[in-house]
């Protein structure tokens, strides 16, 4: 009877996202607010003081997961937006959802961009006495290349979502993933296959390339491809009947299998940049998607709605947080700030900020 009442409930979720735009899934909101808590403990190195192998499973395993978790999940929301049932294409059309897509990112993008640059600008000036040559070349080089402050990722998704513009116009996700798949591949060079780079004597292109433009992870190698992985998902989510959910858990585990495996083969070979991007999460990504999307928690949609709200508050405000009571800790007491408390700090503040800024919201709106 159970099993029957979830089955149920799951079904008309998956009718509600299929039929209402304004639906959502809280399950989904649910696992954004976990891997935003994720990013945090990256950033803040809340894993010092674990055992190495501990800590480096746990990085690996599951924090690594919140960026391209984020991609896909975003590129499944645009393409509802696009070919949704009840959305009229012809009216609004691709470009119109684009347009919005790149306004929402784009202004917190400037804003909290900005504030992390001149804090960063701050903290170079203060703590390591550089020269101000130096300082304009930095500011340039990461406000094109890599924005301060974790931002990569919303330039990315602003960037990959043009780019497949001439695809979606088509309706030609499969040759965007196609070609998303050869872009990737350099960007897995460019990161956690460097040793395949160094094998293929293509080590050199690699690193000339990584030292002009910092880091594969942006828009063109990463976000193009993440974001067509997630239209993909959406089409082939509204596409079936959801029967077969016991299949896609099987398979979904044999994937983590997979992706243990390739985290066990390559823990000692050569990469570059963060070590974040890996061959599996092609495959571990849209199948985790596909098998929590019609999971409805016995939560309402407006604890879901805050659980959402409150993942984009810590996202954006972390670094900025962590960054200034970093400059902080150095000025007064001359040490790092990092570890297990500066994470429960950083959650704290985020948090109690947060709070805050729904309360006025609420006063003046």
């Amino acid at each position: 009877m159970r099993r029957s009442c979830t089955k149920q409930r799951d079904g008309e979720n998956r009718r509600r996202l299929l039929t209402d735009q304004g639906n959502r899934s809280n399950t989904l909101d649910a696992f954004k607010l976990f891997f935003a808590v994720c990013v945090v403990a990256i950033h803040t190195y809340a894993l010092d003081g674990l055992p190495q192998t501990v800590a480096f499973w746990l990085t690996q395993g599951v924090f690594r997961l919140a960026a391209p978790f984020f991609f896909v999940v975003s590129g499944f929301l645009l393409g509802r937006k696009l070919y949704g049932q009840g959305q009229d294409r012809q009216r609004q059309g691709i470009v119109t959802v684009l347009r919005r897509y790149t306004i929402r990112l784009f202004i917190p993008l400037l804003i909290v961009g900005g504030a992390n640059a001149a804090l960063e600008l701050i903290t170079q000036r203060l703590r390591y006495g550089k020269s101000l040559k130096y300082l304009a070349e930095h500011f340039v080089r990461h406000i094109l290349f890599y924005p301060y402050g974790a931002m990569w990722f919303v330039q990315a998704c602003i960037v990959g979502a043009w780019l497949l513009y001439p695809f979606l116009k088509r309706k030609k996700t499969d040759a965007a993933l196609l070609v998303g798949v050869l872009l990737y591949g350099w960007a897995l060079l460019c990161n956690n296959y460097y040793f395949v780079a160094q094998a293929a004597g293509w080590n050199r292109a690699v690193d000339l390339y990584m030292n002009l433009f910092i880091t594969a992870r942006n828009g063109v190698f990463v976000g193009f491809f993440f974001l067509a992985l997630g239209i993909k998902v959406w089409e082939l989510y509204s596409a079936d009947e959801g029967d077969d959910r016991l299949l896609r858990r099987l398979i979904l585990a044999c994937v983590v299998l997979l992706y243990a495996a390739e985290i066990y083969l390559t823990r000692n070979c050569a990469y570059l940049d963060d070590r974040a991007l890996y061959l599996t999460h092609i495959l571990l990504m849209p199948m985790l998607l596909l098998c929590i999307v019609d999971i409805k928690l016995p939560i309402s949609d407006s604890a879901a709605i805050r659980m959402q709200r409150a993942s984009v508050w810590m996202y954006f405000s972390h670094r900025f947080l962590y960054g200034f009571g970093g400059l902080l800790c150095i000025l007064k007491f001359g040490t790092e700030w990092r570890g297990p408390c500066a994470f429960a700090e950083v959650l704290a503040v985020s948090a109690v900020s947060f709070v805050l800024a729904v309360c006025l919201r609420r006063a003046f709106v």
